[in-house]
């Protein structure tokens, strides 16, 4: 009985016809699980996005591609190696249900059957072993495959939240820039409006100096005729006063 006994470490792969049957339908039917790919965001940007965010969201849905492709790959893999190991447990168990017919056939010695037992045994640990170790280092790969391309997106993504906070501070400057260029013009139509009142104040000042200077004419034509006048008034008094002294000298002879 010593000869039979299995090392604990690994499990007891001895097949039986139950257990043939029953891994039989296990294997047909198992069924790949494909991870669900990631629908594309079909969302319009706005009509004020840049080309920057186009990029970044371009970015995004490939980096989501390639993750999606690598867990395909993955599980493609992974199907294909059960698929195999699960050709080579049915082989096994056609061999051990020759080997059991050739027993019973034959009737081999207890001692020779378990011989192949324990060959059998080797060969389907091996196999096991094989698969097992090969699928851990392929799931380790992806998984470093698949954090990189995480970080690889939750960086983009954060640069695409930072390109959209520039945007918005952008769109803001714009703003601003508008209701200050409104401002100026509106100040450049008050300028406008107060050069055209300047404009018309001069042109009254003007109206206004040309009055003055007809003025200041009249004016000086009038003191030359109060010039004129006061000569005249003058020469009148003085032949007033001659006639008063002529009438004087008439009426008292004797002074």
């Amino acid at each position: 009985m010593e000869d039979t006994t299995i090392s604990n470490d690994t499990p007891d792969f001895s097949l039986s016809a139950e257990d043939s049957s029953a891994r039989r339908r296990a294997g047909n039917a198992r069924t790949v699980h494909r991870p669900p790919t990631k629908k594309k965001d079909r969302s319009h940007t706005s009509s004020s996005g840049t080309r920057l965010g186009w990029l970044m969201l371009l970015l995004l849905i490939v980096l989501g591609s390639v993750g999606s492709w690598q867990f395909y790959t993955l599980n493609h893999q992974i199907a294909d190696q059960d698929t195999r190991l699960d050709q080579a447990v049915a082989n096994l168990e056609s061999v051990t249900g020759a080997l059991s017919a050739t027993g019973k056939t034959l009737n081999q010695s207890d001692s020779d059957t378990k011989s192949e037992l324990k060959v059998i045994n080797s060969e389907i640990r091996k196999l096991w072993d094989v698969s097992n170790k090969r699928n851990r280092r392929w799931i380790e790969e992806n998984q470093d495959t698949v954090e990189k391309l995480e970080q690889q997106i939750t960086g983009t993504t954060r640069q695409i939240a930072s390109a959209v906070n520039d945007l918005k501070q952008v769109k803001s400057v714009i703003l601003d820039n508008k209701k200050l260029a409104q401002q100026v013009k509106n100040i450049g139509a008050e300028q406008l409006s107060s050069v055209a009142r300047l404009e018309s104040l001069v042109r009254q000042l003007t109206q206004i100096r040309q009055q003055m200077t007809e003025v200041n004419k009249q004016l000086a034509s009038q003191k030359e005729a109060v010039k004129s006048i006061d000569a005249f008034r003058l020469q009148v008094n003085r032949k007033l006063q001659q006639l008063e002294q002529s009438i004087r000298a008439q009426a008292d002879p004797e002074g």
